[in-house]
């Protein structure tokens, strides 16, 4: 079953350099149904956090949702360039092992 997982975070700035609240928000969607979460975030000084916390989150309820475990393919779409950059080396690697495994 194909998920789509749509994130986001963000933080208020008030005044640069100065911790400010963050949040993250998730919303799956897929055959069996829609899914959303969102939260509050530790302070913290750029917005990465507040984005891979969404991402995690919403990658962690696609594994332990009953009705979500048939899943073989999660397509993500986020606008944090961080990880995007990540998710695309770990599918290099996964790739370059396969082929190479033998």
């Amino acid at each position: 079953m194909l998920v789509t997982l749509n994130t986001d975070g963000s933080l208020d700035y008030p005044e640069q350099g100065v911790l400010v609240k963050g949040g993250w928000a998730y919303w799956i969607s897929s055959d069996v149904g829609r899914f959303k979460l969102w939260g509050k975030c530790p302070p913290s000084d750029n917005s990465m956090g507040p984005e891979l916390a969404a991402i995690a989150k919403g990658v962690a309820r696609i594994r332990n949702c009953p009705k979500l475990n048939i899943t073989t393919k999660i397509i993500v779409n986020t606008d944090c360039v961080p990880a995007i950059s990540w998710m695309k080396s770990i599918n290099k690697r996964r790739n370059s092992y396969k082929k190479h495994k033998g």
